[in-house]
C-alpha cells in the first residue's frame, strides 16, 4: 500500500477509442439523447440533455439532487457510458466514489504522503491511479483526449466543502494559475483541463447542508421521482466510441459568436432587478455562469413553444439562483412572490415548480425560504 506507483505502468490515453469524426452540438446532443431513450428507456427531453452537458462542461462539479430513490447516481452512470466513457480498464475515464461518513480531506479518498515511512499511502488505488494517470495528461493534446469525470455519490454524507476543499481552489476553469492539489511532502497531482466531477445529494437527516461557498460554484441539477430498473441500468452497456473532451469544449463552452438572444436577456435583467430591489446579491461568479449558460443554450436548446420560449434561463434559474436562496422573513416572501409574478407555469415552468414548492413548505415553517426545504 505504501509504494509510489511506477509511472511506467499507467497506461497512455487509446486514442482510437475516440469517434473519429469531429460532432457538433445537435450531433452530440442527439446521440446522447438516442442512448438515454433507447438504451435506458428513460423520459427525457433534447432540452434536458443540452443542460446536462452545458453544466458538465462549463462547471467543474455538477451537482444531482433529491429524495432518495430518484435515480441520481444511476443517471450518472448512463451519462458517463453515453459518452462512452465506461470502457475496459486500464481505459476507463469515469470512477464512481462512494463518500464515507467522517471524511475531512481529499487524502481520505485519493491518497496522502506519510512522513513516517517516506511513502505515498494510497486511499483508494483506483482514485490515486487515475489522478496519477491525469497529472500526466495535462499537456497533451486536447483533442486526442477524452473527458475525465469523477462522480461522488452522496456526496453529503460528509461536509463537501471540507473534503473536496482543495478542489473548490480550482474551480475557476479559465485561471492561469498552476491547477493542482498537494499531498503532502512534495508530492501533488496537477489537474487537467479535461476533469469533472458529478456529485450525487440526498435531503434527509443523515446528511449534510450544501454550504454557500459550494453552491457558488456548482449547478444544481433536481431530479424528481421516477421508476427506475437498477437491474437494467447495470446492464447497459458502453457507448462504441468516446467523445472528445475538445468536442465537448467546441459544443459547449462559450464563444466569441454565442450570446443570449434579447428575449432571454431582457428576461434576466427583470429577474435580476427583483433580487436587487430586495437588497439579495447575486455574485458576480453566478452572474457570469448563468450568462455564459445562457449564451450557449440559446444555440442548443429548443425555444418554439409557450413553456420553452425561456428555456435556457429557466434552467440556469433554478440550478444556479433560486439554490442560493436560504432566509426568511417579509424580505424573501416578496422576493419568493415577484419571482413567481416573472417566473409562470406557462413560461418557465421549471422555476415555477420550485418557487411555488419553497413557497409552499416556508408557510409551514415559519416563514423560512430555503431551495433544499422539503
Amino acid at each position: 500500500i505504501g509504494e509510489e506507483p511506477d509511472v511506467e505502468d499507467i497506461v497512455p490515453f487509446d486514442i482510437s477509442l475516440l469517434h473519429t469524426q469531429p460532432m457538433d452540438r445537435i450531433d452530440i446532443i442527439n446521440r446522447i439523447a438516442t442512448f438515454i431513450s433507447d438504451k435506458a428507456h428513460r423520459d427525457v427531453t433534447t432540452n434536458d440533455v443540452a443542460n446536462y452537458l452545458i453544466c458538465i462542461t462549463q462547471g467543474f462539479i455538477t451537482t444531482f439532487a433529491g429524495e432518495p430513490g430518484t435515480g441520481k447516481t444511476s443517471l450518472c452512470n448512463i451519462l458517463a457510458k453515453a459518452l462512452g466513457l465506461v470502457a475496459d480498464t486500464p481505459q476507463k475515464r469515469f470512477i464512481d466514489i462512494s463518500v464515507e461518513r467522517g471524511w475531512s480531506s481529499h487524502k481520505d479518498f485519493i491518497g496522502y504522503y506519510n512522513p513516517l515511512s517516506k511513502k505515498m499511502e494510497r486511499s483508494n488505488g483506483e482514485v490515486f491511479e487515475a489522478f496519477e494517470r491525469m497529472n500526466g495528461e495535462c499537456d497533451c493534446d486536447q483533442t486526442r483526449i477524452a473527458p475525465f469525470i469523477i462522480l461522488l455519490d452522496e456526496a453529503n454524507l460528509s461536509p463537501i466543502e471540507h473534503y473536496w476543499a482543495a478542489f473548490l481552489r480550482n474551480c475557476d476553469l479559465t485561471s492561469v494559475s498552476n491547477r493542482s492539489i498537494p499531498l503532502g511532502g512534495a508530492k501533488s497531482f496537477k489537474l487537467p483541463e479535461h476533469l469533472r466531477f458529478l456529485a450525487t445529494v440526498n435531503f434527509d437527516h443523515t446528511t449534510e447542508e450544501l454550504s454557500p461557498r459550494f453552491l457558488d460554484r456548482s449547478w444544481v441539477i433536481m431530479l424528481d421521482p421516477t421508476n427506475i430498473d437498477d437491474a437494467m441500468d447495470e446492464d447497459i452497456k458502453n457507448a462504441e466510441t468516446m467523445i472528445s473532451f475538445s468536442d465537448l469544449k467546441a459544443a459547449f463552452c462559450v464563444g466569441e459568436d454565442d450570446v443570449m438572444n434579447e428575449t432571454i436577456q431582457n428576461k434576466w435583467i427583470a429577474i435580476q432587478k427583483i433580487f436587487r430591489d430586495k437588497s439579495l446579491q447575486i455574485m458576480p461568479r453566478n452572474l457570469k455562469m448563468v450568462k455564459n449558460y445562457c449564451a450557449v443554450a440559446c444555440k442548443c436548446m429548443e425555444c418554439d413553444t409557450p413553456a420553452t420560449k425561456f428555456a435556457p434561463l429557466d434552467y440556469a434559474l433554478s440550478q444556479k439562483i433560486l439554490p442560493i436562496i436560504n432566509g426568511n422573513g417579509d424580505n424573501y416572501r416578496m422576493l419568493i412572490e415577484e419571482l413567481q409574478k416573472e417566473c409562470t407555469a406557462q413560461n418557465m415552468p421549471i422555476s415555477a415548480k420550485h418557487l411555488e414548492r419553497m413557497k409552499r413548505i416556508a408557510e409551514n415553517n415559519m416563514g423560512f425560504y430555503q431551495f433544499f426545504s422539503r
